[in-house]
């Protein structure tokens, strides 16, 4: 009964309802009990009896998720704009991120998007109680974030995590002393960070792809980690119509694409790539072709499965050689 009532309210048809889909509607919901405020809210929820229990329960949860991501979004932006500022007085290896009033509860997703935008390990720090502030900190692939804040050890109360990820807790006095030493520490990790990476699995016609197809790509399912999504890319599309954002704060690109000189037009979503619509844009009305990384999904909508691009990268077509 709970999972009936939170989908239902996340719109989510559960009759056909695919493991990404879980991770992006009813993950986020559910999480955000926790980080909004009591998580037994979420177990209660699953743990409902029936469907009047459970209502108000997910009506708490649905609540506590779009306030999430209204703290997301101006804790993101109030973010990238302290980050800005540091790259701006100096070359920074890492970013220390601080201020008093950011909810303890979504920094660390904003962590890993002030890592994704700047690809340098990140750490935001909040208030927490007794004069001590409170962080989540992110790292990327090269850059042990655990060993960086042992270096640091003395300026921290505590701390603990593992290679990409860690939280510490840190007298608000002592910030700026660790700011620069976590930066040195940084840049002195073992290894050099790896340049922004995605991995392809293959190149794939758009005429191969088909309901055929998209069986087989099934039993590679469930994704996760270690099992991640497979990646295709294919080269010179043509994109068939005007490109759009979507979402509340228009994050997410939607288009449609269609095989080199003409065929069955597919859908294709980037969530988070508004910023690459000018490139879109400009491929729709100078008629050039793009080149697209994706994965492929199914889209439910009123009954309906189609399938989709799931975008995670793309670029205006190279004249061939």
């Amino acid at each position: 009964p709970g999972f009936r009532a939170l989908a239902r309210l996340a719109a989510l048809d559960l009759t056909a309802c695919s493991t990404s889909r879980i991770v992006f509607t009813l993950g986020p919901r559910i999480n955000a009990a926790g980080r909004m405020g009591d998580a037994g809210r979420a177990a209660r929820l699953m743990l409902a009896a029936d469907e009047a229990e459970a209502a108000p329960l997910a009506e708490q949860l649905e609540t506590a998720n779009q306030r999430r991501r209204t703290l997301d979004q101006q804790t993101l932006t109030e973010a990238a704009e302290m980050a800005e500022a540091q790259l701006a007085e100096a070359d920074r290896n890492a970013f220390v991120l601080y201020r008093p009033d950011w909810p303890l509860g979504v920094i660390g997703i904003v962590a890993s998007r002030i890592v994704e935008r700047f690809h340098k390990p990140a750490l935001l720090l909040a208030d927490a109680e007794d004069g001590l502030a409170k962080g989540s900190a992110r790292s990327v692939e090269g850059v042990n974030i655990y060993e960086a804040l042992k270096a640091c050890a003395e300026h921290l109360k505590t701390f603990g995590g593992h290679n990409h990820a860690a939280g510490l807790a840190l007298p608000v006095d002592r910030i700026g002393a660790f700011r620069d030493c976590l930066d040195a520490a940084v840049a002195e990790a073992a290894g050099e960070a790896a340049p922004p990476t995605l991995y392809v699995d293959a190149h794939l016609p758009l005429g191969r792809i088909d309901g055929r197809f998209q069986r087989v790509l099934k039993l590679f399912e469930p994704h996760g980690p270690h099992n991640d999504a497979l990646v295709f890319q294919t080269n010179g599309v043509e994109v068939a119509c005007e490109p759009r954002t979507l979402g509340k704060t228009q994050d997410h690109l939607k288009f449609a694409v269609r095989p080199p000189g003409g065929g069955e037009v597919i859908e294709a979503i980037g969530f988070g790539m508004n910023g690459l619509k000018a490139v879109v844009m400009q491929a729709w009305r100078e008629g050039r072709p793009l080149d697209v990384v994706f994965s492929l999904e199914e889209n439910v909508w009123n009954g309906q499965t189609k399938l989709q691009l799931r975008l995670r990268d793309l670029r205006l077509s190279e004249p061939p050689a």
